[in-house]
């Protein structure tokens, strides 16, 4: 990771937020998913920075893989679960973009087939 303690978000939070909504998708689930967790901007010591943002993204994804486990997959290739299909230890985290208002998204690289 590059730059993994400098801060991040300093624009959104001059505007005066205190959070975002940090949204994940996932392909072959479609409308069944909606999956959205807000993302506070400061941690301890002041806005987040890069390596404390990644932390709590990966943990965010861990909770949506647990909550995955469950539903049915329309494309069972991306079928995603702790135990079967992808898993934490297949993706790594590429960057967080900005989709709309205060909703940003991961994009994550898939290390390997499921």
């Amino acid at each position: 990771m590059m730059n993994p303690t400098e801060r991040v978000f300093a624009d959104v939070a001059r505007g005066g937020a205190q959070s975002v909504t940090f949204a994940i998708t996932w392909p072959g689930y479609g409308d069944l998913l909606r999956w959205e967790r807000t993302l506070g901007l400061y941690g301890a010591n002041g806005l987040l920075t890069r390596q404390e943002l990644a932390f709590i993204v990966g943990k965010h994804y861990e909770e949506f893989i647990g909550y995955c486990q469950n539903l049915p997959c329309k494309e069972p290739k991306w079928q995603i679960g702790r135990n079967s299909g992808y898993n934490l230890s297949r993706m790594k985290l590429s960057s967080l973009w900005h989709l709309e208002g205060e909703v940003w998204q991961a994009s994550i690289r898939v290390l390997s087939e499921a």
